[in-house]
């Protein structure tokens, strides 16, 4: 959505394959992924950012798409496309939930997580936004 109000073109589109669960990040050396080393975030999405301007930076892809995360003009302004916010509990009660409104979900749900701790690291996304000028 952010990428599409900033470029003012049609740049959110159906994603090929959906996205539900733990998937592992491609980053940047960019400050906003300080200290982060091969992230593993929560996805819940059916669409995807395509075709981004010369205006926009792309900090971060995964397996299935080429831009996970981007910024605006070098300004203060970023998109992603994964949840940060997701804890490790929070996750479950959204995939019991999700999966049991909609059962045929359960093709999209994937995880690359292999150890709990593995996300631990996530919330440092949080602090390097903050301390960034």
């Amino acid at each position: 959505m952010l990428a599409k109000l900033l470029a003012e073109q049609e740049l959110c589109l159906p994603g090929k394959p959906s996205e539900v669960g733990w998937r592992r990040i491609s980053i940047t050396s960019h400050p906003l992924f300080h200290d982060m080393k091969d992230p593993i975030f929560y996805e819940s999405h059916y669409d995807e950012v395509r075709n981004l301007p010369v205006d926009f930076t792309v900090l971060a892809t995964s397996k299935n798409y080429n831009i996970k995360a981007f910024q605006y003009k070098n300004k203060p302004v970023w998109g992603v496309q994964f949840h940060p916010e997701v804890s490790l509990s929070r996750s479950r009660k959204m995939k019991e939930r999700t999966l049991n409104n909609n059962p045929d979900l359960k093709k999209y749900y994937f995880s690359e997580l292999t150890e709990d701790y593995d996300i631990e690291q996530n919330y440092l996304i949080f602090k390097n936004f903050y301390s960034m000028d």
